[in-house]
């Protein structure tokens, strides 16, 4: 639409809707409230293969790469078939497949942005959770120290009752006057082991001992050392 006034001439670009039966795949119109999704590249997808294929067919080519102006240059194209190509591609180009990457880029920027924000959060729960660990083991060592210092000073003291006892026992056990009470009760057991006593015999002032004491044993076979 043009408009001419006071010699200032302004051109007006309307946009306009193109429907064919190639723009029937494009189904979702851009919104930038809607997260962008596969759906949306794959509607863009069908919309120009739809139009790829139709012109290979239309030049007689088999691949999209061979689509080039030599091959597009014939009598049998028209230049409003051409036009209508050219319209049909700009339109899914500029309506639908510039609006749905600039919604990727963005989708992909908040993706980013939530994943660093996540590996954040990771790295401030593992910083806090070593540090709670640390705090656990030097508690527990404390813990521990504490408990080894209380049975060693038990111990210690255990130990030192008993040997206390243990002395008291032994210097009274060890005593001299005791241990020449033992060794006299001893001797006396061991001399009253080896002493004979004789009965019936007749005592008299002048008698031998030895002697007599001597033939009585050698009545009953006896050879004891008298001293």
């Amino acid at each position: 639409v043009s408009t001419q006034s006071t010699g200032l001439r302004v051109t007006l670009f309307v946009h306009t809707m193109v429907q064919n039966h190639h723009t029937c795949h494009l189904a979702d119109e851009p919104e930038y409230g809607i997260p962008f999704n596969a759906r949306h590249a794959d509607q863009v997808a069908r919309a120009t293969n739809s139009v790829l294929n139709e012109m290979c067919q239309t030049v007689g080519v088999d691949d999209f790469a061979k689509l080039t102006s030599f091959t597009l240059n014939k009598r049998t194209v028209s230049k409003e078939k051409l036009c209508d190509w050219l319209e049909t591609l700009c339109f899914t180009l500029n309506r639908f497949a510039s609006a749905h990457l600039q919604m990727a880029v963005e989708r992909i920027d908040e993706l980013n942005t939530s994943q660093n924000n996540v590996q954040k959060t990771v790295i401030e729960l593992q910083s806090k959770l070593l540090e709670k660990r640390e705090d656990e083991i030097k508690s527990l060592r404390s813990v521990v120290e504490d408990e080894v210092k209380t049975v060693q000073s038990t111990v210690q003291n255990e130990l030192k009752s008993y040997s206390s006892v243990l002395t008291k026992t032994c210097s009274s056990a060890l005593a001299p006057t005791k241990i020449c009470a033992a060794v006299r009760t001893v001797a006396d057991r061991e001399d009253k082991i080896k002493s004979v006593i004789v009965y019936g015999m007749d005592e008299s002032s002048d008698e031998v001992l030895d002697k007599n004491v001597s033939e009585v044993l050698r009545e009953i076979y006896e050879k004891p050392v008298i001293r």
